[in-house]
């Protein structure tokens, strides 16, 4: 019987590395077609994030969130602006087996059962067979799909294609983690499963990350703090710190202050929607 997510057993902090910084300065993106003229996505983002702080990105629907963590991993490129990672220009990041991208789709080669994508990561880096299976056996566990391991992806439903992306980029130990809403398309108990295993990882390993959601309960649950955006071309708008105790977890939900604060939340993205 696969373990629950509650019951599988916690990594050892070890040695690992703790979160690296991340700095966005002037940052200005636009998208430019043969039909239309440059389309500014991103205007003038400025956003400091200390090593190891878990931050939620929000703001109304095609704002330009995930643009925005595309250029922070690189997978894209500013017309204007600058982002440095563990202190460093974006170009020159030494480490970029340090930071790990979970897509709101799993991408999971088809050709590959699920324990081969998920050690895939590890074995580019070359590490030997047995120990980059262990890892991913054992991180497939902490998402419960230990049963799963030696299924391919089209014999798995979205939601477990999703954790098994989760698991893959969770297996390298991160040190810089970036979420784009990678739990929208799972069932409410799973997604605050998954939501309490994320947190628990970042309290074990405390690797930066930013996550962009569109819940905002899932963000105040999670984070540190949170940052709302306006409507393209994204300005922050709002950047509020989540005044809650370490611990989250089911019993969080039920609180006053938590509750307040996603009301808090609430308004800020009235002001954002309002293109303020």
């Amino acid at each position: 019987m696969t373990a629950s997510l509650s019951e599988t057993p916690r990594l050892s902090p070890g040695t690992v590395a703790p979160g690296m910084p991340v700095g966005i300065t002037g940052l200005v993106r636009r998208f430019t077609t043969q039909a239309s003229a440059p389309v500014e996505v991103i205007a003038g983002v400025d956003l400091e994030v200390p090593a190891s702080q878990f931050v939620a990105l929000l703001g109304p629907s095609g704002c330009g969130k995930s643009t925005l963590l595309r250029l922070v991993a690189g997978l894209d490129t500013p017309d204007g602006g600058a982002v440095a990672v563990g202190g460093r220009p974006l170009r020159r990041r030494e480490h970029p087996e340090a930071l790990a991208f979970v897509f709101q789709e799993a991408h999971l080669l088809p050709w590959r059962t699920l324990v081969k994508n998920v050690l895939l990561p590890l074995e580019l880096r070359g590490m030997a067979i047995g120990e980059r299976r262990d890892r991913a056996l054992h991180m497939l566990e902490r998402v419960g799909l230990s049963d799963a391991r030696e299924r391919y992806p089209s014999q798995l439903s979205g939601g477990m294609q999703l954790r098994g992306s989760l698991a893959r980029a969770l297996v390298t130990d991160p040190r810089l983690l970036l979420l784009d809403e990678p739990f929208a398309a799972l069932d409410e108990i799973t997604r605050h499963r998954l939501d309490a295993l994320i947190h628990e990882l970042w309290c074990e390993r405390r690797f930066t990350a930013l996550f962009v959601t569109h819940s905002l309960r899932e963000a105040v649950f999670l984070a540190q703090r949170a940052v709302m955006f306006s409507r393209r071309p994204a300005r922050v708008v709002a950047d509020r710190p989540i005044d809650l105790p370490g611990e989250r977890n089911d019993q969080l939900r039920g609180l006053v202050t938590y509750n307040e604060l996603v009301a808090r939340l609430y308004q800020d993205l009235l002001i954002a929607e309002a293109g303020a």
